[in-house]
């Protein structure tokens, strides 16, 4: 009897050690997910925001459409809609995917000071009015994070951005990051697959 006790005890400790394992696996395999997600939007929001300065053209209608909306054509303000809207479709997904647990915690409010400078800048201010409707609840968090920022406009993110130079450094810097993330998975993968 005491020795059916103690492959009783063993196959018991087995299943646990078996369910600790799938618990660590399931757990690891949540992180790689939320890395790529991570990697993912961080570039799609440093190729966005680096598009605006991608041609003179583009980055003429943007700075001239963030100091003074109704100083461009109807064209000009179709293609400012295209480039602030698509950055607000952008940060939509951020918002579900922070909701959703696949961002770490404050990323979206990490984005204050790139959404007040261009929505607090007057043409963005004017853009912003007429589209917020819109964006039901998204228009509500994105305005909360804009407040965080009430000095920020269209001075402050000529600075952050730098035009050309400063388009490409953001860029180069989330790619970056993107190839620690990469390194990063990889390296969880292996453990996985050991």
């Amino acid at each position: 009897m005491t020795e059916y006790k103690w492959v009783e005890r063993i196959g018991i400790a087995g299943v646990i050690a078996g369910l600790i394992f799938v618990g660590v696996e399931l757990k690891l395999s949540r992180d790689i997910a939320e890395a790529e997600a991570f990697r993912e939007v961080q570039l799609a929001w440093a190729d966005h925001i680096a598009s605006f300065w991608e041609n003179e053209g583009t980055a003429d209608i943007l700075q001239r459409g963030m100091h003074d909306l109704s100083s461009l054509s109807r064209e000009e303000r179709g293609v400012f809609h295209g480039l602030i809207g698509k950055a607000m479709s952008i940060l939509i997904v951020e918002i579900e995917m922070g909701e959703d647990g696949l961002l770490p915690p404050g990323h979206f409010a990490s984005r204050g000071p790139e959404i007040a400078g261009i929505l607090n800048s007057p043409g963005g201010s004017t853009w912003w009015a007429e589209m917020k409707p819109y964006y039901g609840r998204y228009g509500e968090i994105i305005d909360a994070s804009r407040a965080r920022y009430p000095e920020t406009s269209i001075t402050d993110i000529d600075v952050m951005f730098g035009l050309e130079d400063g388009a490409n450094y953001h860029r180069e810097e989330i790619r970056r990051l993107g190839e620690v993330v990469d390194d990063w998975v990889t390296g969880m993968r292996d453990v996985i697959e050991e």
